[in-house]
């Protein structure tokens, strides 16, 4: 059964990943918002880590499970945090404001972080295990949530872009 659902969380997870790539190609050629258009870029690229890097986490949880169990969740923590800090940083070297547009990306990524933290105290820490279905699904609905409101917003700032033309 686990192996269904970890296919369909992987498909789904690659669905967002190449939707969110669309908006950011969409977001270089038809948005002028330089911190929209960096911060999606970041956030593609990172999660195209995370899609890499889980298969490599999944395997290395047949080898040893201890070790695995110990890594994912602060792996993808800091993934998620260093993503942050380069939006962060990208901004700052280049003088760009954050627009209204990329704050709910950040939000997005804390959220990431904090279903980590969470799962990975329920998990290791104090093994109650509480959390499972929630980070199995949380996690899925956070990306999907962000997929889509990602295209709203495009839609937003084009149609904004238009009337504006």
């Amino acid at each position: 059964m686990w192996g269904e659902i970890e296919s369909l969380l992987m498909a789904i997870n690659s669905v967002t990943w190449l939707s969110y790539l669309a908006a950011s190609f969409a977001a270089v050629f038809l948005v002028r918002d330089l911190s929209f258009k960096a911060t999606l870029i970041a956030w593609s690229v990172a999660d195209l880590v995370n899609l890499v890097f889980t298969p490599i986490l999944f395997s290395l949880s047949e080898v040893d499970r201890e070790l695995a169990r110990l890594v994912w969740y602060p792996a993808f923590s800091m993934l998620s945090l260093l993503t942050i800090f380069f939006i962060y940083q990208v901004h700052i070297k280049a003088s760009i404001q954050v627009s209204r547009f990329s704050k709910p990306i950040v939000l997005w990524l804390l959220m990431m972080v904090a279903l980590n933290v969470v799962r990975f105290f329920d998990r290791v820490v104090f093994e109650t295990n509480f959390t499972s279905e929630l980070f199995k699904f949380g996690l899925l609905a956070v990306k999907v949530w962000a997929s889509v409101a990602v295209w709203i917003y495009l839609y937003q700032m084009c149609s904004r872009s238009r009337r504006a033309a």
